[in-house]
């Protein structure tokens, strides 16, 4: 008998490499721009990842029958994805990108609260009703800045995408584990790919040819920056404690705010970082306490 290994370097230094990949989203559809029309821009990084996903589900042979209840949660979480990631992609063009971030995630942990207490049935506790109140401390931070109020429908639109996110993950927890990562991945983007069309379709968008311009070359390194911070986040979050990773994702904050500043010379605010600072001090209470109690628990036991 031994104590199993508890090596989380690779696993921590994934999820952090994964936030600076999730940070680059922001980049991509700046490059973008409105070149490429927002829900085909989508679609088409839907179908690329579809069949790159597909590909690696067979040389895996992890194809297998998905009951109806759990096809019925990826439908919901893959048409929340359209349109969170749609809300995304349009608001991260017209503010900052720290300011973007941190009202995103501020919309991450509510959500996060809200959606769990629905879904999955966890209880608000004193310390999570506290982080909240300093997080919304940090928001009218953020709104009190005169020149990001001018603003104010994309600072809600950010919020919203945060939202929409949470639902995304919390909603991941009703899908049987007998269905793989990769194949909810194949099934979140095939799913997706119809959706994005006919959103695009009633939106009456342009649908252009693929071209040898910037425009296409970001929508292609989008496509593959999503299958990376897939599997990493997969991958990390197997390996480490759920809290310690949720930790670690607040890196993309800090990612987000240095590319702002020298891609796109965006300096934020005082009054936008002491906001910020009060959010990540309030996602990181509730998530610093559980760690405290769960590394009072006994280490696992595998046999050999």
């Amino acid at each position: 008998m031994k104590l199993k290994e508890n090596s989380s370097f690779w696993p921590g230094a994934g999820l952090i490499f994964a936030t600076l990949l999730y940070s680059c989203y922001g980049i991509w559809s700046r490059l973008i721009g409105n070149t490429i029309p927002l829900f085909y821009q989508n679609a088409t990084r839907a179908l690329l990842a579809s069949c790159i996903v597909a590909i690696v589900v067979s040389m895996r042979k992890e194809w297998a029958a998905v009951s109806k209840t759990d096809f019925a949660w990826i439908s919901i979480r893959s048409l929340v994805n359209v349109i969170a990631t749609a809300i995304f992609i349009h608001t991260v063009l017209y503010l900052p990108l720290g300011t973007f971030y941190f009202l995103f995630y501020a919309g991450s942990v509510t959500g996060g609260y809200l959606f769990g207490r629905i879904f999955l049935g966890d209880k608000f506790t004193v310390v999570k009703i506290v982080s909240l109140i300093i997080a919304g401390i940090g928001l009218a931070l953020i709104f009190s800045v005169p020149s990001v109020r001018t603003e104010t429908k994309y600072l809600f639109y950010a919020m919203i995408s945060g939202i929409g996110v949470s639902l995304f993950n919390i909603l991941s927890a009703k899908i049987s584990s007998k269905n793989t990562p990769l194949l909810i991945t194949f099934l979140d983007n095939a799913i997706s790919l119809p959706l994005y069309m006919c959103f695009s379709f009633i939106a009456s968008e342009k649908l252009v040819t693929p071209d040898l311009n910037i425009a296409w070359g970001a929508n292609l390194i989008f496509a593959f920056t999503m299958l990376g911070t897939g599997s990493l986040i997969v991958y990390g979050f197997r390996h480490l404690d759920s809290h310690i990773g949720s930790l670690l994702m607040l890196t993309e904050i800090l990612f987000a705010s240095f590319f702002g500043y020298v891609l796109y010379k965006e300096m934020l605010q005082p009054m936008t970082i002491f906001g910020g600072i009060c959010i990540i001090i309030a996602l990181s209470i509730v998530h610093i306490k559980k760690i405290n109690r769960s590394s009072l628990k006994p280490p696992q036991i595998s046999r050999q």
